[in-house]
């Protein structure tokens, strides 16, 4: 069974979350223990008035069956198209994972896993592709260019 989306466009991470909280047809309290949350939290973040931490975002994209990097950019306010589960969708994921017929936790530990080595080696890419000016200055710290540049002289 193929799992069907809505496009939802340039909508801030709150506003997502309840709409795709109503379509489920879910009260705050039953969306929350989707992603082991809580109604009071998950309130606040439908209003606005709290930005989700990585964490809650990680565990909402995993309960929902939507691609973790789309949610962290939605809650970074920056527009892009986020698919709404369906019911359908949310309910064949949890079979799956009751069933063992997927591993979708091992995926999700493989996909975190990729993320920490990625950020520990952060700097590094960053030294390997940056442009060759900014490698000039990330060698030569700002207290040090006054003195290189004397030598210069």
């Amino acid at each position: 069974m193929k799992a069907k989306y809505t496009e939802v466009i340039a909508m801030n991470f709150g506003e997502w979350v309840k709409t795709c909280r109503e379509s489920l047809g879910k009260s705050q309290v039953d969306f929350a223990r989707l992603y082991n949350g809580d109604a009071g939290g998950l309130g606040r973040i439908e209003r606005g008035e709290h930005k989700p931490q990585a964490s809650t975002i990680w565990a909402m994209a995993a309960a929902l069956c939507v691609p973790f990097h789309l949610l962290r950019q939605l809650a970074e306010r920056r527009a892009v198209h986020v698919p709404i589960p369906t019911a359908d969708m949310v309910e064949l994921r949890r079979r799956q994972i009751e069933d063992g017929v997927a591993d979708l936790q091992e995926h999700d530990r493989q996909v975190m896993d990729a993320g920490r080595w990625l950020m520990g080696h952060a700097n590094e890419l960053m030294q390997l592709f940056a442009p060759p000016a900014l490698r000039i200055a990330a060698k030569h710290p700002p207290e040090s260019r006054g003195t290189r540049l004397e030598d210069l002289k």
